[in-house]
């Protein structure tokens, strides 16, 4: 007979779940955004789109390989664009969003919900210095040309009023790519080159 989880461990999936859905709701905002972006101010093609994208799977997989870097440091230490999450912190401040584990230790049920409940809020900015480290080490653009795509990405974010399922068909409408989708299926395909490598 299968046990019941403890009521701390529902918390903790809960918290999980509640991380997952975050993720899963900017990735589509994100990804669509910074495609038509590229699109519509630049021009780009639909090659040029996804070869964008498969940077930016290629630098998911890399730092999912590791609790030691986050995609927002990833950014900065490449190319001195810190962002943040709204709340004027720094990444550096925090301790939880790229925790650093001794070998053997565990943490609380506390620690984990803390966890995941801080990284909540840093979902959108991971996801867009994904993206603008992307066009750095695709296209070499610097910290001037990067922050005003941002602020293109962002505009088009606001545009959409954040609505994921209309930034996803205005950017399949306009390109025929599916963002989201193409970037999870390429990272997922990625993780699993690496692991047939190490075979």
């Amino acid at each position: 007979m299968k046990r019941k989880p403890t009521p701390g461990i529902r918390k903790v999936m809960q918290a999980d779940r509640e991380l997952e859905e975050e993720i899963k709701r900017w990735e589509v905002i994100s990804f669509a955004a910074a495609v038509l972006a590229m699109h519509r101010y630049y021009g780009w093609t639909r090659v040029q789109l996804l070869e964008m994208l498969e940077h930016c799977a290629v630098i998911c997989r890399d730092c999912s390989s590791t609790n030691q870097l986050s995609l927002i440091q990833m950014l900065d230490e490449e190319t001195g664009i810190e962002l943040q999450n709204g709340d004027d912190r720094s990444w550096k401040e925090l301790a939880y969003l790229n925790a650093s584990l001794k070998p053997g230790q565990q943490m609380t049920t506390s620690q984990w919900i803390y966890m995941r409940n801080r990284q909540k809020k840093w979902v959108e900015p991971q996801l867009m210095a994904c993206i603008l480290l992307g066009l750095h080490r695709m296209k070499g653009y610097g910290f001037t040309s990067l922050k005003r795509i941002y602020s293109q990405i962002a505009g088009i974010e606001a545009e959409y009023g954040w609505n994921r399922d209309a930034l996803h068909a205005a950017c399949l409408d306009a390109t025929g790519i599916s963002a989201a989708e193409y970037m999870n299926d390429r990272v997922i395909a990625l993780q699993q080159d690496g692991q047939n490598d190490d075979c």
